[in-house]
This record gives C-alpha cells, sequence and structure tokens, in this order.
C-alpha cells in the first residue's frame, strides 16, 4: 500500500514539474521573440516564394502523344510529330524586271517524333522548291526554299506556290505561296497574242500596250515579220477606271490598243509569228510581240468555254479541295480506213487530262471527247493566256493528218478554301 502511494506522490509530482517548467519556458521565449504581425508575413512571403520555384524547375510538358488501342484494349501512348510554320505566305510587292525571287519558309517541329517533308507539286516548272532537310528530329527546324525568275518580256501580277506533305496527323498537307507585282517600262497585256482560225477565215485580236515611263511615249512604226499573212494597227487610247485602281498600271503615261489581223491563206497547223513595236521611248525603244495560234482545216473544237478568236478554253474557277471537270469536244474529218492515234500533254502537270473514245458525228465527221480537270490537290494560284510565264494548256497530238497538232490555252484560278 505504501508503495502504490509512493508512485502516485511521484507521477504528480512530475506532472506539475513538467506544467511549471514549461509556463517559465514559454514566458522567457515570448520576451527573446515577440510576436509581430509584419514576421507573420514575411515568412508567408517565403513559403510562397518557395513553391514557385518548385513550379518553374518541374519538368516542362510537351505535345500529347496520341493514343493508340492495344489488342488487350488498353491505350498506349504512341509519339507523333508536329509541323508548325512562322508564315505559309510572303507578299515581294514591286518587283523589278529580271529580278529573281526567292523566299526562306521555315517549319518547326514542335512534336516528340520525327516530322517528314515531301514535295507533293508546284505551281510551275519555272519555279525550283528547296527542302533542307525531309526529317527533322522533334525541337529541330526544317527550311523550304521558293526560287524562280519572273517573265522578263514585261510586267503583271504573280504567284507561285508549293504544296507539301507531311506525316502530322492533323496536318497532313500545308501549302506555300509568294506573290507580288514585277514592272518593265513597257507592259503588253497580253503577250503572246493568242490567234486562231480555220483556213478561209480572216480574224483579228488586240492586245493593250502600256507605256510606264514618267514621260509621254509615242509608238513610230510596227513591223510584221510575215507581212503576207498578217498586219497590224495601232490606236492610242486611255486608262479604264478598273486600271486607275491597278497599283502598277495607274503610272502609266500612254497607253495603246494593238490590233493583228490574220489573213487568209496561211497554212494548217500551230504557227508562232512576231510584231516589232519602234516607239520614240528611252528605256525600251523596240518591243517584240509575239503571235501564236492554230489554222484549223476541217478541224473544230466545239465547247460554251471555248474561245475561238483568241483559243482559249475556260477551265473556271474553285476553290482548293474541291475538284472541278470540264469536257470539249474536237471536230475532225476521218478518211476511209483510217485510224488515227491520240496523245495529250498537259501543264502543269497536276492538272488532268483524259481521252475519251472516237465516236461518229455526220458522214466522215468524228467527235473526240477531252476532259480536263483540276483535281483536290491542285496548287493555288491562276494561269491566264496573258501570263506566257505561268500559262497551262494542253496539247493534242494526232495521225491525222488535218487534225495534227492542237495547242490550247487554259484559263483557271484555284482560290483558297473558305471556312
Amino acid at each position: 500500500m505504501r508503495t502504490i502511494f509512493s508512485v502516485i506522490v511521484t507521477v504528480i509530482t512530475s506532472v506539475i514539474v513538467g506544467i511549471v517548467g514549461g509556463h517559465l519556458a514559454g514566458i522567457y521565449f515570448a520576451q527573446e521573440h515577440p510576436y509581430s504581425p509584419e514576421q507573420e508575413k514575411a515568412a508567408l512571403a517565403a513559403k510562397n516564394h518557395e513553391a514557385d520555384e518548385s513550379q518553374e524547375t518541374a519538368t516542362p510538358t510537351t505535345v500529347p502523344d496520341a493514343e493508340t488501342a492495344t489488342p488487350s484494349g488498353t491505350r498506349t501512348s504512341k509519339p507523333v510529330p508536329q509541323a508548325v510554320l512562322d508564315e505559309e505566305e510572303f507578299n515581294f510587292g514591286v518587283f523589278e524586271k529580271e529580278q529573281k525571287g526567292e523566299h526562306r519558309f521555315v517549319v518547326h517541329n514542335k512534336g516528340n517524333a520525327n516530322l517528314t517533308l515531301t514535295m507533293l507539286n508546284k505551281s510551275c516548272s519555272c519555279t525550283n522548291v528547296d527542302i533542307s532537310q525531309t526529317s527533322v528530329a522533334p525541337g529541330k527546324d526544317a527550311r523550304i526554299t521558293l526560287s524562280w525568275k519572273p517573265n522578263t518580256t514585261g510586267g503583271g501580277s504573280y504567284t507561285q506556290g508549293a504544296s507539301i506533305k507531311t506525316n502530322d496527323p492533323n496536318r497532313p498537307q500545308f501549302i506555300l505561296r509568294v506573290y507580288g507585282v514585277y514592272s518593265a517600262p513597257v507592259l503588253v497585256s497580253p503577250n503572246p497574242l493568242p490567234l486562231n482560225a480555220f483556213a478561209s477565215q480572216e480574224v483579228s485580236n488586240q492586245t493593250r500596250i502600256y507605256m510606264l515611263e514618267p514621260q509621254p511615249v509615242n509608238i513610230r512604226e510596227l513591223l510584221c515579220e510575215d507581212a503576207e499573212h498578217f498586219a497590224a494597227s495601232f490606236e492610242k487610247s486611255s486608262l479604264t477606271d478598273e486600271e486607275k485602281k491597278n497599283n502598277m498600271l495607274d503610272s502609266a503615261q500612254s497607253v495603246y490598243d494593238l490590233k493583228v489581223t490574220l489573213k487568209p491563206g496561211l497554212p494548217f497547223g500551230p504557227y508562232q509569228t512576231q510584231i516589232r513595236i519602234l516607239s520614240d521611248s528611252k528605256l525600251e525603244p523596240e518591243l517584240t510581240l509575239t503571235v501564236k495560234g492554230q489554222v484549223f482545216g476541217s478541224t473544230s473544237i466545239i465547247s460554251a468555254d471555248y474561245n475561238p478568236r483568241t483559243g482559249v478554253f475556260y477551265l473556271g474557277k474553285t476553290e482548293h479541295g474541291t475538284p472541278l471537270k470540264k469536257t470539249l469536244m474536237i471536230r475532225f474529218t476521218q478518211t476511209e480506213g483510217e485510224t488515227p492515234e491520240f496523245k495529250a500533254e498537259i501543264q502543269p502537270e497536276w492538272l488532268r487530262a483524259e481521252l475519251g473514245e472516237v465516236r461518229g458525228n455526220i458522214g466522215d465527221n468524228r467527235i473526240l471527247p477531252v476532259t480536263i480537270t483540276i483535281p483536290e490537290d491542285a496548287v493555288l494560284g491562276s494561269s491566264t493566256a496573258a501570263d506566257s510565264e505561268n500559262m497551262a494548256e494542253i496539247v493534242i497530238t494526232s495521225s491525222n493528218k488535218e487534225m495534227s497538232t492542237i495547242r490550247i490555252p487554259l484559263e483557271y484560278s484555284v482560290a483558297e478554301k473558305k471556312n
């Protein structure tokens, strides 16, 4: 009993000593380190700063990997590339005559797998496309350089471009484009001048001459290379309201309309001739206008979109990704026992041409259907008969003597797809 009592006394004494000791220690700490709100704010700020630093040093995020399904049904991540461009088109503004054009586009791979780049097609054969590397590692860049030389015989607007294929699942293809206008002291449009006719016809077509020198210029004389079959005349004119809105034509001090007439008697088949234009221009006193076309025998072209005077077939306007197809008919005379062979070549190469089966018409007349298609992956831009550098055309050759070779310029426009 005495032992139990001794233990209880010892425990109570220890508790009392602990309470008294703790109270005295608290009083001493409070005297040495008095409380202040400023200290509490400083401690809180230090704690927040440590949290920010821990976030900054964390591993940066990357493009999420693509998910793929395994045979068991579970989802796994697959690395994918990501093609990102600083720009996809560039405006050069006004380009000087004979100046070579070149622009460099940069493609970044911001994915986590190698990015592959392949050229699909380009606007014309005069455009060169150089890809610095066809396989781009994650975090690296590739440079795609477009270079070309504008038409040196005149001036006008231009558009060049190229389609690039990638293995980026979210961007399998992109289009690069450059555009602007290039100038010359004298602009002749259209040049070459298209002019087609049947053998017994007399037909005419005209072109327009813009003198861009700061002072007026007078035409003195026109000289035809083949004066037996061609005649040329000119008259002074003025800018139309639409031409005055053009940032290059509005500076023309003198404007002329030049008319060219093809007389009957030129042999069947394609032809090309030149007309020299002599003036008192100080910068370009002599110009050359090219006239080209075809004289048909019993051959004719049937289509509401074909202009028999200029020889141009109008394909029309479409948007990238929307195909456009048109068909024209070539009527020719087939002699008994003859089975003519036909072949078609088209420029630019991304256009499609298909020759149908020859069918009868009336008597010895036969019809050859020709279908031309602007495909979904067409290059942005346009082509006109006035733009000899980038002119599109289809050439049909035949073993038929009267048909020979038919060369048809094509006009079209491919615009960006509207969202």
